[in-house]
């Protein structure tokens, strides 16, 4: 039985160390991705805002 839970820490070592190594990377992918939710959002609000508005700023 030791050598099941052994064979299972070393798993989970490796998991771990795995994982360590991936976070980085994650995390600039997350930081990117919510760069361009905010853009879109950004982009969206002056869209709608030109929708709404004529050249001078005025309201339609």
């Amino acid at each position: 039985m030791a050598s099941v839970l052994g064979r299972l820490e070393e798993r989970e070592r490796a998991a771990r160390r795995r994982f360590e190594k991936l976070q980085p990377e994650l995390e600039a992918a997350q930081s990117e991705w919510d760069e361009w939710l905010i853009a879109r959002r950004r982009l969206k609000e002056v869209w709608d805002c030109g929708e709404t508005t004529g050249q001078e700023g005025e309201v339609r």
